[in-house]
């Protein structure tokens, strides 16, 4: 069985690591970029967690990469997205909340967890990756894409993106 963890010991760069050796996948620069971007945006935005949306404003914050460039040729607006993922964080509040009740502090040096969404949705990726033998954001993305209820995908599905988007 696969078990994720989100390595932090290098905060420029964390990294997710996988705890199975029988499966042998790189990790695409852009995804590693993501997935370190994803961990500051759950801090900025008070969350003990990382979630769906906050790998998708990973993701939207690598310039260059195939996956942005695929949901602005989809004609996804892509600040209007990373703006409507941004209020309903702040309007939430409740992983920050959570963190004031338990007396956690939130911290930029802190490890940050992935809830169990993102863990499943991070496994079906790098089973799509495993074929190709490197795990990039549009593996992420079809990941996030194909469980239709959780937030990210809610979110894109809006735009009219979905799995055909990314195939």
């Amino acid at each position: 069985m696969l078990s994720t963890k989100l390595q932090t010991a290098d905060n420029k760069n964390p990294k997710i690591y996988l705890e199975d050796s029988a499966m042998n996948l790189t990790f695409g620069e852009n995804l590693n970029r993501a997935i370190a971007a994803s961990r500051t945006e759950a801090i900025r935005l008070g969350h003990l967690f990382i979630n769906t949306d906050d790998l998708l404003l990973g993701i939207l914050s690598v310039d260059g990469d195939e996956s942005v460039a695929t949901l602005q040729h989809s004609g996804c607006n892509i600040g209007q997205l990373q703006n409507e993922i941004e209020n309903d964080s702040f309007r939430q509040q409740v992983d920050a909340n959570a963190a004031a009740v338990s007396g956690l502090t939130l911290q930029s040096n802190r490890n940050v967890m992935l809830t169990d969404l993102t863990e499943r949705v991070m496994k079906d990726g790098m089973q799509r990756a495993f074929s190709s033998g490197q795990f990039s954001t549009r593996h992420l993305m079809q990941a996030i894409l194909a469980d239709a209820k959780n937030p990210a995908a809610e979110r894109m599905m809006k735009y009219g993106v979905t799995t055909a988007t990314f195939a």
